[in-house]
């Protein structure tokens, strides 16, 4: 401004700039991006990429918040990318401007279409936007003093419940469940048949485990509101953890007929579906999952791959959710390619060099690397089940279906049986308190005579091997784990490996290896119900909790097998 000098030019319709932590940032409107400028360079660098009219920001930390428009169809957006988006968003999205990767998102289904500004305000909880007149004021917060005198005065009684209620929402958001419940249950105590309250403290004791307390309350609010979708959704959730899954279908169902568009009562009911071995309604439903605000769905102008033939065009397959996903859904790639000209995968860095191995993937690269004019259409490899209508018994199961570069050169010494073993997932899993143990759990396990341990385990649970006694050798291989080709150099040198529900588990099935997996009580819906054995993995066996959280009955039965095996290893040596 004071040299009246123009630093960038060529911008689509930018928006809302803002300096922050020294840089200069912009939206681009009319591209739907966030942007920062190099004022020395004068280059413009793309951050991030969204679904709809960039329009309005704020910065909290390394978090951009940034509102997103619809956009009216107007000449004035004519020809410009936003535009060529199959649909654009309203709503707040929420990006890290380390990495541009969205962290959170908030979407308006209805009722809002257009935002203006976006402002974060800290530790405000309900606030208030109001404009500056008289007027305004008296009609839209005050009453007039006869509609005052009709009123009834709340009693002291009703102001104290609903301060615990108040103050239970805000230990929920938290994560305190325990303070949450007492809250909710003392507001309960002069306001029992406040439904919210009920609600709330429903889903809470679901949350925390407590399913049939949480399944008595849940069942109050639908007899009081037998048209409450939400609260038929959570109910079926406390079955379903439960372990009663034709009740949790029953009430999922019943969510859905009352609004067929609940996205989250879809996507409950296709992962309990799928639990229950209805993989065709199972699969179908689960295509919900992008309408929910925990999936962010990849925005791309191309349209979607649903099955058809496309011999003349290039199909890009992204992954999502975990590595142990990709690696169990990995295995349909041959199917595509037989539908295609070529395929482009799009995966994490550390599964590239184990993916080399699969036929059909022309090319493999990380994301942020993809440029829109190298493929045609594109598709979720999660997906795939559902397209290809999978079955229990039309599970693609030629194994093994990955493996290991030749030039690795992983060496393990001599042992009469070599064991490798993995006791915790990644601790940023939804389901990581459940699904992970500590090493301390393994000690039965570790004892078996005879039996080489080597630790595939990586992370900061390395540390555990540090507390176990002298008398128990194990192998910490972490240092030699620099990606999956890696681990699975190892894995095909040893003789078993035993593992909790991790990514470890599924590359030894992958590669046809004998595995053993512990699963919590409540477990994944891949692993269906009760059985032993796994329809995606021929060379699996399941050891199940029989309780939540408790995992000596488990290690012990796995114990038991190893000794069996170890007694005969034994008695074939001396002989």
């Amino acid at each position: 401004i004071e040299q009246n000098e123009i630093l960038m030019r060529a911008l689509s319709m930018p928006h809302s700039p803002r300096c922050y932590q020294e840089q200069l940032w912009l939206l681009e409107s009319g591209n739907g991006t966030l942007a920062k400028v190099d004022l020395n360079e004068r280059k413009l660098e793309t951050v991030a990429k969204l679904p709809g009219f960039t329009r309005g920001i704020d910065f909290w930390g390394n978090l951009a918040f940034i509102g997103l428009s619809q956009v009216r169809e107007t000449a004035v957006f004519t020809g410009m990318p936003i535009t060529q988006l199959q649909e654009r968003i309203c709503g707040v999205w929420v990006v890290n401007v380390l990495t541009g990767e969205t962290i959170a998102f908030l979407r308006f289904e209805e009722g809002v279409q257009e935002i203006f500004s976006v402002a974060v305000l800290p530790n405000i909880r309900f606030p208030e936007i109001i404009e500056w007149n008289e007027n305004l004021l008296a009609s839209s917060y005050v009453l007039p003093d006869e509609a005052l005198a009709e009123t009834v005065q709340p009693t002291s009684e009703i102001a104290i419940s609903e301060t615990h209620l108040v103050k239970g929402n805000q230990f929920y958001q938290e994560g305190k469940l325990i303070e949450a419940i007492a809250e909710y249950q003392e507001c309960l105590k002069l306001q029992p048949d406040l439904t919210i309250a009920q609600y709330n403290l429903g889903v809470a004791l679901g949350d925390n485990q407590q399913y049939e307390a949480a399944i008595n309350v849940l069942q109050q609010v639908i007899n009081t509101e037998p048209d409450n979708a939400e609260a038929h959704n959570s109910l079926a959730y406390a079955y379903s953890q439960k372990g009663d899954l034709e009740a949790a279908i029953k009430h999922y169902e019943e969510a859905i007929n009352l609004n067929g568009s609940f996205a989250k009562a879809h996507f409950n009911l296709g992962m309990t579906l799928l639990k229950n071995g209805d993989f065709k309604r199972g699969f179908a439903e689960c295509e919900w999952r992008w309408k929910t605000s925990e999936f962010t769905p990849f925005q791309c102008p191309h349209p979607r791959w649903k099955g058809e033939d496309i011999m003349d065009k290039t199909l890009l397959i992204h992954t999502e959710q975990g590595a142990g996903d990709a690696i169990q859904f990995i295995r349909y790639i041959p199917l595509v390619a037989k539908r295609c000209q070529r395929i482009i995968l799009v995966c994490t860095p550390e599964l590239i060099p184990i993916f080399k191995s699969v036929p059909g993937i022309d090319k493999l690269m990380p994301a942020g690397e993809l440029q829109l004019s190298e493929f045609d259409v594109y598709v979720p490899l999660m997906s795939l089940p559902y397209i290809f209508d999978t079955t229990l018994e039309t599970i693609p199961v030629g194994i093994p279906y990955l493996k290991y570069p030749n030039t690795n050169s992983i060496k393990l010494p001599d042992a009469l049986y070599k064991v490798g073993i993995v006791w915790g997932g990644s601790p940023t899993h939804k389901n990581d308190h459940n699904r992970s143990c500590k090493l301390t759990d393994f000690l039965p396990i570790l004892q078996v005579p005879g039996v080489q341990f080597y630790s595939l385990q990586k992370g900061e649970r390395t540390q555990e091997l540090t507390q176990l006694s002298r008398d128990i050798q194990i192998e910490d291989m972490s240092s030699q784990l620099n990606n999956y080709a890696d681990t699975a150099a190892i894995i095909d040198r040893l003789d078993l490996v035993i593992s909790v529900d991790t990514s470890v588990a599924h590359l030894a099935g992958a590669l046809g290896k004998p595995v053993w997996t512990l699963l919590c009580f409540n477990a994944d819906w891949r692993w269906l119900q009760e059985v032993e054995n796994t329809p995606w993995y021929p060379t699996m066996k399941l050891f199940r909790q029989s309780q939540s959280r408790e995992w000596q009955e488990v290690v012990e039965k796995v114990q038991a097998e190893l000794w069996e095996i170890m007694g005969k290893k034994m008695i074939i040596s001396v002989e």
